[in-house]
Formats: C-alpha cells, structure tokens, sequence
C-alpha cells in the first residue's frame, strides 16, 4: 500500500513537474542527498543524546554506590543530570564545528598570506 502510493505520487506529481520543465533533475538530485546526509548526521546525534542520558540517568546511583556523595534520586536530579549531559553534548558539536569551520579558514589564509609574502 505504501508503495503503490509513493509511486503514484511520483507519477502524479513529480514526473510530469519534471517532464514540463518544473523541476530541474539535478537540483532535485543534489537536494536529495543533501537530505540523506543530514538525516545521516541527525540520526547519528539522536543515537548520542539516547547514550548520553542513559548515562547521565545512571550517573546519581554510581556516585551513591561508590559511597564519593550522597545524591538525591529524584526525577529533579535525573533530568537535571539529562539536561546537563545533552547540553554539554550540544555546546560540544557546535564548538567542533566552529573549531573545523576557522581550521578550514585558517588553511585557507596562510596559502594567501604566503603568496603575499612571495611577492
């Protein structure tokens, strides 16, 4: 049944918004996997955050089983630990790519700088 619906839509809809000139192929090309590669990459993060809060969950019972400190185990603490987790997770992936964005950036300016110094 779903398939038969994907396909009548194509049908319906895509393959002739092609055919009269509505869409570019290439464009819809490079958009779909454009969207495969983030769908990708949000998948992979959702798959972190799941680990991170599981970590985060268990980390109050290991410290009160290790005897280090006495944490209350409340719903309170747990998601306090979950929101702490997840956003240390989130501040790390945006400094990643900052930190990757100004290495490009950076590479890019020593090649103009060393040509300029060559002159």
């Amino acid at each position: 049944m779903v398939f038969e619906s994907i396909t009548g839509y194509f049908a319906g809809v895509i393959a002739p918004a092609i055919a009269g000139g509505g869409i570019n192929i290439a464009f819809l090309f490079v958009v779909f996997v454009m969207f495969v590669v983030l769908a990708k990459k949000v998948w992979g993060m959702v798959k972190n955050m799941v680990f991170i809060s599981a970590a985060a969950i268990a980390f109050p019972f290991v410290i009160n089983f290790s005897g280090y400190a006495s944490i209350p185990i409340t719903f309170a603490s747990m998601s306090f630990f979950v929101v702490l987790g997840i956003g240390s997770y989130l501040a790390y992936v945006v400094a990643n790519a900052i930190f990757k964005f100004t290495k490009i950036f950076g590479r890019g300016s020593k090649k103009v700088v060393y040509q300029y110094k060559q002159k």
